[in-house]
């Protein structure tokens, strides 16, 4: 799981540097928040989905499903460090 993080981190750092933000790297962004919540890492997973959060915000239309995904995790990762009502008002909106 370290390994793949660290490959996966350094993935996201090129990419954007080479290609910018996009859908596709928000999406992926969100793909690593994900598997760092799937082992309980909800602190550490918090920044990659907020940005993944705020790059889709920029990057994708207003009903594109995966929008929803992201900001249900991000919601979700409130909830798991404790942020309760955000977490909720997050998965609501």
């Amino acid at each position: 799981h370290k390994a793949a993080v660290e490959r996966m981190r350094r993935a996201l750092a090129i990419s954007l540097k080479h290609f910018g933000e996009s859908a596709r790297l928000a999406e992926m962004t969100w793909g690593l928040g994900e598997m760092l919540m799937g082992h309980e890492q909800f602190a550490a997973a918090m920044p990659y989905l907020e940005r993944a959060l705020e790059m889709a915000r920029r990057t994708m239309k207003g009903d594109d499903e995966r929008m929803a995904d992201i900001q249900g995790s991000y919601g979700a990762a409130l909830v798991g460090v404790g942020r309760l009502d955000e977490g909720i008002a997050q998965m609501k909106e």
